[in-house]
């Protein structure tokens, strides 16, 4: 079965002004990022998130005071229960962005398959592209401390399609 497409490689600017410093620890070779399209100073911006998954073994460190303070909240309301579950085990963390330059070939698709202005709300597997993590130096300049990798997704159809293909061979 065929890859996604790689479009480009670009560095991912203004990480000291969002949570890239945050969650560097976290980022390896491969970690998936979302490019996402969201107004800024006047003028739409591409973003990229990091999904932090609050279950990591981060948080396995938590006090057992911590936890049953939690439990107590949590009984409160059942609503709001099945609510804070969800945003505690995955919170989008906004890292940077890409520069105009290297968004002006993704941007108008950007656009097109956004359906949400928040980040949150996205079903990310509707996203037309990937975005990983291709180069990581912790020690370099704000500006080129994180690259990423964007590849254009294949869509559930052709790769659908490639199964079948592949499964009467």
């Amino acid at each position: 079965m065929a890859e996604n497409v790689f479009l480009k490689e670009c560095n991912v600017k203004k990480t000291n002004q969002y949570d890239a410093l945050d969650v560097l620890k976290d980022f390896k070779l491969g970690t998936p990022l979302y490019l996402f399209r969201e107004p800024e100073d006047n003028k739409e911006t591409v973003f990229l998130y990091y999904k932090e998954n609050k279950n990591d073994e981060n948080d396995k460190n938590e006090n057992e005071n911590d936890k049953d303070k939690k439990n107590n909240e949590n009984n409160e309301n059942e609503n709001d229960k099945d609510k804070d579950k969800k945003n505690d085990e995955n919170r989008y963390r906004k890292i940077g962005i890409i520069s105009e330059e290297d968004e002006d070939p993704i941007d108008k698709f950007l656009k097109a398959s956004q359906k949400v202005t928040n980040i949150e709300e996205q079903d990310t597997d509707e996203l037309l592209f990937e975005c990983k993590v291709s180069s990581i130096d912790a020690d370099a300049d704000e500006d080129k401390r994180i690259k990423v990798a964007i590849f254009i997704k294949k869509s559930n159809e052709e790769t659908k399609l490639e199964t079948q293909i592949q499964g009467t061979q």
